[in-house]
């Protein structure tokens, strides 16, 4: 688009989690794809942070869930809630500024002409300059859960971009002008919406014809029982069982053993780029309810079964999934071998859950966030932007 030749494009994710960072990848993809004069950069905002910090809020997060996944709500509800309001917010807040004046002075001096946020902390900061008027950028966030907490809530930035039209309700409710809103979906990036040789990948992988496979995953941290899961569904089922451990370097040396004691039926993989070629050899996704796992599993159009939610977050994302005939909730592993069976054995329980992917899932979510943010335009619900 010759409107963006010269211009540049910061896209800052967070030092949280994966699915910030995949969300922002699939921005920068896009970017880079339909816009060719647009600079694009693309920035985890933890290598904008001091060291200590960084650690506090990388491994601290990652802790936290692991040992004490109950804090996590805690802090996430008494945060959830105008600013100043809580002793946890303004903690929180004091905290966070702490944490980002190298951030803060990057930002007020990167020269960007447009700043795309996909996590709440540098979208905060920028939130802060433009109020100051020390940032003079089109600036935006984009929620990648499908609840939108308070951290979202950011007066002073030109537009947010919520995945679902209840999102969108509570940014209206809570004080954000309706034409600052976009209804989009979450983005994922290109490989989830193209067509994949599914046959040739199922070959490699030694899946044998007319088998199903399920994959079982747990985001980019590989955080979850996901060893146990593997394992119950191998000595409960036929099926092969294909394993995402992220990061997880503990979690892969367990599955790789369970692999061994069941040759030719599970596939453990490290961390990957790739993943969208394993969902493609999929059947069944059996996954944590991240936001953008999820909504890389809708693009898909694969079934979809939510196991072990992050308390906070990804329990408002399973609220979400059922009331939208999204996915399936397994409460515990018998409830996963029922669940397995029904979507093996009943046709019409499939087809309902993938008529309800190409109803909700966020294909060309990517492509309608950027040309609202370049164009300065607003995708609105029921125009397409799904």
């Amino acid at each position: 688009m010759s409107f963006c030749n010269g211009k540049r494009l910061l896209i800052l994710s967070g030092p949280m989690g994966n699915g910030h960072v995949r969300a922002a990848e699939s921005l920068a993809a896009c970017a880079r794809d339909d816009y060719p004069g647009l600079s694009v950069e693309h920035i985890n905002c933890a290598a904008l942070m001091h060291p200590a910090m960084r650690a506090i809020f990388t491994h601290g997060y990652t802790a936290v869930l692991r040992h004490c996944p109950h804090l996590w709500r805690s802090i996430y509800d008494r945060t959830n809630a105008p600013p100043g309001t809580s002793g946890w917010d303004r903690f929180f807040h004091w905290f966070a500024r702490r944490a980002s004046g190298r951030m803060a002075h990057y930002i007020e001096r990167c020269g960007a002409d447009y700043i795309l946020c996909t996590h709440f902390l540098p979208a905060g900061v920028l939130d802060e300059l433009k109020a100051r008027d020390a940032v003079r950028a089109r600036a935006a966030v984009v929620v990648t859960d499908f609840d939108t907490h308070w951290a979202y809530v950011l007066p002073h930035l030109d537009h947010v971009f919520a995945p679902v039209e209840k999102g969108a309700f509570k940014l209206r409710f809570n004080g954000v002008p309706a034409e600052r809103i976009s209804l989009t979906g979450i983005p994922v990036m290109p490989g989830f919406t193209r067509a994949h040789p599914v046959r040739e990948i199922r070959e490699e992988l030694g899946i044998p014809s007319g088998a199903r496979a399920v994959m079982v995953a747990a985001g980019g941290d590989g955080l979850g029982p996901i060893d146990t899961i593997a394992r119950f569904v191998l000595e409960q089922t036929d099926d092969h069982v294909i394993v995402l451990c992220g990061h997880n370097a503990g979690m892969l040396a367990a599955v790789r053993e369970i692999a061994a004691r069941h040759p030719g039926r599970c596939t453990p993989v490290p961390f990957t780029d790739d993943v969208d070629r394993y969902m493609a050899a999929s059947d069944v996704v059996v996954t944590k309810p991240g936001g953008i796992t999820v909504s890389e599993s809708l693009a898909m159009r694969k079934m979809t079964i939510v196991m072990d939610p992050v308390p906070g977050h990804e329990e408002r994302n399973v609220d979400h999934l059922l009331e939208c005939s999204l996915a399936v909730k397994a409460s515990d592993l018998p409830d996963l071998l029922y669940k397995l069976d029904v979507l093996r054995d009943n046709a019409a329980e499939r087809e309902r859950l993938q008529t309800a992917a190409d109803r909700e899932g966020t294909r060309n979510a990517a492509r309608h966030i950027l040309s609202v943010m370049l164009a300065g335009g607003a995708a609105r619900a029921g125009d397409g932007s799904h």
